[in-house]
């Protein structure tokens, strides 16, 4: 791969320091980045992103990029059919009252809730709310700032707009606002879980039902094949499934799940009519997939 002096997102320079070495795949390029925090390049996704002229589309990536890196502290891979359409599969805020409310969280996830306190700087931080850059992410702060959702302590100015909020705190009416809003259902929480079954085509299989089920633009067919993706996955694992559970629970709960008309193939079965059912089987099959794997792993 041909030695790459620039990152294509940031326009920032890479440093020898700062690149992270693949011997075992030399047609990978990856780097760390104080505003993507780190991402892995092919030399054909590389020159997709170079090539990219809408700057919205490249802030959109370098969000998913760094959200994924605090997340997981390790780069995200930019595929080339990523940066074609990929992206758009991801769960991302489209406006200026969403890309507040993701920074909110951002905070609360990250101790928020028990008072932490955070530098912010935002010219570097601007991704954490998928903001199009600084300037506006300053003005995501200055509005949570002037709502009383946040407190900052003090604002150190300096030159070229490089500058840094100090101590930025939740306001307990910042925690109210946001603690209204999160779901009450403790199996929302599996939507952002990492499922590691130890086989990649299987793991592959979850995480495309999940973004299936949960884009924006998410329709009935689409949740329906969600269903069916993760039905397909569990049930090889049926007889595993009874070392860890009680046969008559495992039976009971593929009778249950099978009663469902998921495949569009199967007869005396009901029907499917709203997406609250789909809802309740991609839950149980998501929960039950993502149980089994903690408990196997568990016993290893």
């Amino acid at each position: 791969m041909r030695r790459i002096e620039i990152c294509p997102l940031t326009g920032l320079q890479i440093n020898n320091e700062d690149i992270v070495p693949h011997i075992e795949n030399q047609f990978l390029f990856e780097y760390k980045n104080r505003i993507l925090g780190g991402v892995i390049f092919t030399e054909q996704s590389y020159l997709a992103v170079e090539n990219l002229e809408d700057y919205e589309v490249k802030s959109i990536i370098i969000g998913i990029c760094r959200n994924h890196f605090e997340k997981y502290k390790k780069g995200f891979e930019v595929k080339y059919d990523f940066v074609k359409n990929g992206y758009k599969d991801f769960e991302y805020p489209k406006n200026f009252k969403e890309k507040s409310l993701k920074f909110m969280n951002y905070l609360y996830e990250n101790g928020g809730d028990e008072y932490k306190s955070f530098t912010i700087r935002p010219t570097i931080d601007f991704p954490l709310a998928y903001a199009l850059n600084g300037d506006e992410f300053t003005r995501i702060l200055t509005k949570l700032d002037r709502e009383y959702i946040l407190e900052v302590k003090d604002i150190q100015y300096a030159a070229g707009g490089m500058n840094v909020y100090c101590e930025v705190l939740f306001t307990s009416n910042g925690i109210s606002e946001i603690e209204k809003d999160k779901p009450v259902v403790p199996m929302v929480g599996l939507v952002d879980q990492d499922v590691r079954t130890g086989d990649t085509s299987i793991d592959d299989k979850i995480n495309h039902a999940k973004k299936l089920f949960f884009k924006s633009n998410s329709n009935f067919d689409d949740k329906r094949s969600a269903c069916e993706t993760l039905s397909y996955v569990l049930e090889p694992l049926r007889e595993e499934l009874k070392h860890y559970f009680s046969n008559p629970d495992v039976n009971d709960f593929f009778r249950m799940v099978n009663d469902f008309d998921i495949r569009h193939n199967k007869e005396h079965t009901k029907d499917i009519k709203t997406e609250e059912q789909l809802e309740w089987v991609f839950y149980a099959l998501l929960n039950t997939i993502s149980c089994f794997v903690k408990i196997k792993n568990k016993n290893l």
